[in-house]
């Protein structure tokens, strides 16, 4: 039996990203995986095979020694673990905490640059994103990031992908049951209910924030907030249930970048019979790689000046329908698929080996 022990914030049935741990757990266990959750530091966390210890716990910590604490903790469990993990589970390919690298077997990401050589540079804002729109359109954080340390030549083995948010539960109730397993045990599963509906009353849905304490995070949202506007389109915040239903009768929406380039806005949009527009995700990786230009989604520029051009271009003759029955396609087979269940079992059980 390989024993497995997380380190993560209370609750974790609540952490979208431990889903399918919790929907494959009898599973792993049948493949002789222990896997124990701790929400602090005890001595029976040093008693694994594995620690992998999740990035909030280190994120959460207001504390100004958080760094000195984090890099004594780690030196204690290579002392007595195995392999000790990172698993960073932001919303980004940036915001890394790479001053960890000399200290973990794996660095562990839900999205990574395809090309790790980037990450020995450092970006504007912490992500090759904002550092973009820094650059080209000369947007400045008016409270300036702190630096984030880059990886170096010889750590970029260690940096790979865990899998993405895709495989966490955005059903119809999954705000409300991931609420009530902070109090209750109640089964982890996936409740998406996929629908599809060639009805349709609007062209375009743009409901999203764009109101960050980061220049550089909502100058994108902005740029496509004007457009919209410009043409007519409503932007303004509406209830979230008024949101799904005007979602549904929506042929495409889009969904910006945000803290990182993944939203859970994504895959609601997916599940709800829309075809995704994002930002070009083609400089990263996710698993499973659910991002596929002109596939399951459609790119725009990050400058977003082909917005526009990408509706009418695929409401045109219906094409909309096209990539969104393939992304539903792509996202049913990455969750309910015996396949799914086989490949993240054997994707969990060769990252911990």
């Amino acid at each position: 039996m390989i024993r497995v022990n997380i380190l993560s914030t209370k609750n974790p049935n609540y952490s979208l990203i431990f889903t399918p741990i919790f929907v494959n757990k009898k599973i792993l266990e049948s493949m002789g995986v222990n896997i124990k959750f701790f929400d602090s530091i005890s001595n029976e966390l040093f008693n694994a095979d594995c620690v992998i210890i999740n990035n909030r716990i280190y994120r959460k910590n207001p504390n100004k020694t958080r760094d000195s604490d984090m890099f004594n903790l780690l030196e204690k469990l290579n002392k007595k673990v195995q392999k000790v993990y990172w698993l960073d589970t932001t919303d980004g390919t940036g915001t890394t905490q790479f001053q960890f690298l000399p200290y973990v077997s794996k660095y562990f990401k839900t999205q990574i640059l395809k090309d790790k050589k980037k990450y020995l540079k450092k970006y504007y804002g912490g992500r090759i994103f904002t550092d973009y729109y820094h650059k080209k359109f000369h947007v400045k954080d008016s409270e300036e990031y702190i630096d984030i340390e880059p990886a170096k030549q010889d750590q970029l083995h260690k940096i790979e992908i865990s899998w993405g948010h895709c495989l966490a539960d955005f059903g119809k109730y999954s705000t409300i049951l991931r609420k009530a397993r902070k109090f209750l045990p109640i089964k982890t599963f996936y409740s998406q209910h996929f629908i599809n509906s060639e009805t349709k009353s609007q062209t375009v849905n743009f409901r999203f924030n764009a109101n960050y304490s980061r220049e550089t995070i909502s100058f994108q949202r902005n740029l496509i907030q004007k457009q919209a506007n410009e043409f007519g389109y409503s932007t303004n915040k509406i209830p979230r249930k008024k949101y799904f239903s005007e979602l549904k009768q929506s042929k495409l929406a889009v969904s910006p970048f945000g803290w990182g380039e993944t939203s859970y806005k994504d895959f609601e949009i997916i599940i709800n019979g829309v075809a995704l527009i994002k930002p070009d995700m083609s400089h990263m990786s996710t698993w499973p790689e659910i991002y596929i230009d002109n596939f399951t989604y459609l790119p725009i520029s990050w400058d977003c000046s082909n917005l526009f051009e990408t509706v009418e271009e695929f409401t045109k003759d219906d094409k909309w329908q096209k990539i969104n029955y393939q992304a539903q396609e792509f996202y049913k087979k990455s969750l309910y698929s015996e396949e799914a269940e086989f490949n993240f079992n054997i994707r969990f059980l060769n990252m911990i080996n």
